[in-house]
């Protein structure tokens, strides 16, 4: 009981300050423009139809990221120790589909979808798509949020920079699922 007391104490701290942060933000910013804000809504279709609505300002999710000191998360670093892949080999991998500019560089077809993961006017762009042509999964980010992600030293992806980007790129949804059971949308307004 204690620890969950010492550890709901903790998590009130930090929102607090995340909050006092966020708001710190918002006063820097020119007059009439107004701090972003993430939006995300999941609903898994389950019989009890369990429902997520996340929105937040981006600015409390930076410093909420950068608050988080454990072994995988730390500064706004996410660390990939127990990958296979390493991260400067991402890295290059990287670089070198940025360079190829505007492209498709995959295309598998299944008997009942094709995945297609490309880059359009600096667009990094994963679609699954039905038999139909119902698109079941789109996801469009930005290539210099990529860039961004792939800005830290060493094994560590760089989240608190691609969120600083993503804040400043256009905003609307970048993630959508629907698998006819499952929905999911991530947003920036």
């Amino acid at each position: 009981m204690r620890r969950l007391c010492g550890m709901t104490i903790l998590a009130g701290t930090l929102m607090v300050g995340a909050l006092a942060r966020a708001q710190q933000a918002e006063a820097e910013r020119a007059p009439g423009q107004k701090s972003p804000w993430i939006h995300v809504q999941v609903d898994d279709g389950s019989a009890d139809r369990s429902k997520v609505d996340i929105n937040l300002p981006l600015a409390l999710v930076q410093v909420a990221l950068e608050a988080v000191q454990d072994e995988t998360i730390s500064g706004g670093r996410v660390r990939l120790h127990h990958c296979n892949l390493k991260v400067d080999d991402l890295k290059r991998m990287w670089s070198e589909l940025r360079a190829a500019g505007d492209a498709e560089f995959v295309r598998a077809e299944e008997r009942d979808q094709t995945v297609k993961i490309s880059q359009r006017g600096g667009q990094v762009l994963i679609e699954v798509q039905d038999r139909s042509g119902a698109q079941k999964v789109h996801v469009q980010v930005p290539a210099n949020v990529v860039d961004a992600l792939f800005s830290s030293e060493g094994d560590n992806l760089n989240l608190t920079a691609a969120l600083s980007r993503l804040s400043a790129s256009d905003h609307g949804e970048f993630i959508r699922i629907d698998d006819g059971e499952h929905h999911v949308r991530v947003w920036i307004d």
